[in-house]
């Protein structure tokens, strides 16, 4: 993600991930990247971010969590993680949105 993205989420957002080590959630807003770890560690697995920096579509088996296993399901969390579409998330969770 660009620098320019980044700004962009801020303002759009809120609160985004913009650490130099943000690797693959870099420009992530925060609510999402908290809802990822929560489904992790809800999942069985250790709450790590280290984990969605390396890879963000990280599985249940991998140390992520199961997309399909949520409430929101697979076809949400695609359009989210994958595609970065994080109006879809903020739509269904207005509430998190922080500016």
């Amino acid at each position: 993600m660009k620098v320019k993205q980044i700004k962009t989420n801020r303002i759009k957002y809120g609160e985004v991930y913009d650490k130099l080590d943000g690797g693959d959630i870099l420009g992530f807003p925060i609510p999402i990247i908290e809802a990822m770890l929560w489904y992790q560690e809800n999942q069985g697995n250790t709450r790590s971010i280290a984990i969605f920096k390396n890879n963000r579509s990280s599985t249940k088996p991998q140390g992520g969590f199961a997309w399909f296993a949520t409430n929101e399901g697979e076809e949400f969390w695609d359009k989210v993680i994958t595609k970065q579409n994080f109006d879809d998330f903020f739509e269904k969770y207005p509430k998190l949105l922080i500016k």
